[in-house]
């Protein structure tokens, strides 16, 4: 007999608030604030995060060319939702990354992040 192993898997952990909540869980709603395509693309990143190992397997996914920001915003991940749609997905690893973290790569720091909240989805020409 094998033993089968569990996958850990990313958890979505919360939301920035009710209205983001309520855009990520009801297909309907996101359809009708963000328009036919913007809804289909958030829910495709929303399931294709939540399959995804770890922050890493999104980063080396080049089509939601996930990246740190920067400033005071420095602890946040943006995700595109479509590069010529100018949506993205803004997470943030809970718990946040701590300061040692500074000192690593990208792809070091992501592949330590399994629990995000998603905090913001936006049109970043707005």
């Amino acid at each position: 007999m094998t033993k089968i192993e569990k996958v850990s898997i990313i958890d979505i952990v919360g939301y920035g608030n009710n209205k983001i909540k309520k855009l990520c869980s009801d297909y309907k709603q996101a359809k009708k604030v963000l328009g036919e395509i913007v809804a289909e693309k958030l829910f495709a990143a929303l399931n294709f995060i939540e399959s995804a190992s770890t922050l890493n397997d999104i980063a080396c996914f080049p089509t939601y060319r996930l990246h740190q920001l920067s400033g005071n915003k420095k602890d946040l991940f943006a995700m595109d939702l479509g590069r010529k749609l100018g949506y993205r997905l803004i997470i943030k690893p809970d718990p946040p990354l701590n300061p040692e973290a500074d000192k690593l790569d990208f792809n070091s720091k992501c592949s330590i992040v399994r629990c995000i909240v998603v905090l913001e989805v936006s049109n970043h020409y707005e």
